[in-house]
């Protein structure tokens, strides 16, 4: 097997390895920190390897057109990320994962500026915003092209007619269970069962 070198030489005012072989730093389970300057104060790449995390600091990280970032260990990554050159997209390696933005005791506020699209025509997805109180969602239920209140209230606004909406039918706003009563307060729509 032939042996490989790995060689250095000091060209154009540059130390340039080259050559057969690997550089590494330290050892594993022993490694040592690295650290990268960039042309503003300040800014740098480091390898903190007590840490074991790579940091960047008042320094970019640049992906060009249909690179990815990949993350988890498959070899093409559980998820992906990469801009096309038109879109941005976020791609999961299995059928159906989730994707979570905060926690429950960790908020996380959004704000999304432009159109919100959920699927595309003819194949959409449920939507479900939850309530305050146990049991209470306004769903969005894509097989079904229906959409459902859950113990709450539809709040139509001054100027709407409650006759505009179909109560336990087929179209406009249909509630869960057997609708009782349907009371109209200042264009405010609740029903009860």
């Amino acid at each position: 097997m032939p042996v490989t070198k790995m060689k250095s030489k000091w060209s154009s005012g540059n130390l340039v390895f080259y050559g057969d072989g690997d550089i590494n730093f330290g050892v594993d389970d022993d490694g040592v920190d690295v650290k990268f300057f960039g042309a503003t104060a300040s800014a740098y790449m480091l390898w903190d390897e007590s840490a074991d995390t790579l940091i960047f600091d008042k320094a970019d990280i640049k992906l060009g057109d249909t690179d990815f970032l990949k993350f988890g260990d498959l070899a093409a990554g559980d998820v992906t990320m990469n801009w096309d050159g038109s879109n941005f997209e976020i791609e999961s390696a299995a059928a159906a994962s989730n994707l979570l933005i905060g926690a429950d005791s960790k908020v996380f506020n959004t704000t999304l500026k432009g159109t919100f699209t959920i699927g595309k025509d003819d194949t959409g997805h449920d939507v479900i915003f939850y309530g305050a109180t146990a049991g209470s969602n306004l769903t969005w239920d894509e097989s079904e092209d229906k959409l459902i209140i859950t113990a709450g209230t539809a709040d139509l606004g001054t100027s709407c007619e409650a006759d505009a909406y179909t109560v336990g039918g087929a179209a406009g706003a249909d509630f869960n269970g057997a609708v009782t009563n349907l009371t109209a307060v200042k264009g405010i729509v609740t029903a009860a069962s």
